[in-house]
């Protein structure tokens, strides 16, 4: 935040609205994308109880398998680009200025980079999925999310013994951020 803070003050890049609107999108974003990852992944795991066993047997899988919990259902669904010039890819021309959607739910089940798209596997290793997106436009928060999920997840094990869905998961209903409003457990201490 310093950073921002500086370059507004040189008076010749960034304004203040931009900074105040950039420090409340990092704040945010962080917040409740994480919080889906880690609703998500319970979710996953309560319909896939032979996955949860294997990852509460086997607590050196909570890496691999928080990166199956953002690949199969990712917290950030799509986000909008815009083509900054004529661009083709296989059998479509995209014209400078095209508003463009990526689906990123549809690419982390996309059956030419990932073996059995379709199927939960906490063991999965096959690179990461595209749920920070990648390049210029790259998640400035994947490391801790990523990071605070495989935490949330390793705490879980080490503390309970077992964990149950303690009720009905319902989403949010919304078409970007997928998340649920409340995920009820039921556990058993160690």
């Amino acid at each position: 935040m310093s950073a921002l803070i500086e370059v507004e003050e040189s008076g010749d890049r960034i304004s203040e609205a931009e900074v105040v609107s950039t420090v409340i999108l990092l704040f945010a974003a962080g917040m409740e994308t994480t919080q889906n990852l880690i609703g998500n992944g319970l979710g996953a795991l309560f319909a896939h109880p032979d996955q949860m066993e294997l990852l509460w047997n086997n607590q050196e899988y909570v890496e691999s398998a928080v990166e199956e919990m953002l690949r199969w259902d990712s917290p950030v669904q799509l986000d909008g680009r815009t083509a900054l010039e004529d661009t083709e890819i296989p059998d479509l021309k995209l014209p400078k200025g095209s508003q463009i959607v990526t689906l990123i739910g549809a690419a982390n089940r996309d059956p030419a980079r990932f073996t059995n798209p379709d199927d939960f596997q906490i063991q999965r290793n096959e690179g990461q999925p595209l749920s920070f997106a990648s390049g210029i436009h790259y998640c400035l928060g994947a490391n801790l999310a990523r990071t605070e999920g495989q935490e949330m997840f390793d705490g879980l094990i080490r503390r309970f013994k077992t964990i149950e869905q303690a009720g009905d998961l319902k989403q949010r209903g919304r078409l970007t951020l997928r998340g649920y409003e409340a995920v009820p457990v039921k556990v058993t201490s160690r």
